[in-house]
């Protein structure tokens, strides 16, 4: 199972639903809907900025959350809404190692 951020932004629609009601609470929607696909949200925030949240979750595949995605940018109160999974560099660069010894640049 992986861990993945998440960023997004909210449309107008979605703001002005927010406007209608403020005490709506959002985390707790999406804490549900992350579960019904098997995952954990382990962090959601409002932003300031480019984006207007972003939330971590984790014990779930990267398809879990692309359903999420799509399901959620469907309703058209979502856009941009991106993923990003945590990595281990150290897993990586050790196997760049291993590829790099085996390969042979042009011309050699």
């Amino acid at each position: 199972m992986s861990k993945f951020y998440t960023l997004g932004s909210y449309t107008d629609q979605a703001l002005g639903g927010f406007i209608k009601n403020p005490t709506d609470d959002r985390s707790a929607v999406i804490r549900t809907l992350l579960e019904s696909v098997g995952g954990k949200v382990v962090l959601f925030d409002i932003l300031r900025g480019t984006s207007d949240f972003i939330m971590c979750v984790e014990d779930l595949e990267f398809e879990a959350l692309a359903s999420v995605k799509v399901a959620v940018q469907s309703t058209g109160m979502v856009k941009d809404f991106m993923m990003f999974e945590v990595t281990d560099m150290g897993k990586i660069a050790s196997d760049a190692s291993k590829a790099l010894a085996s390969y042979k640049k042009p011309g050699e």
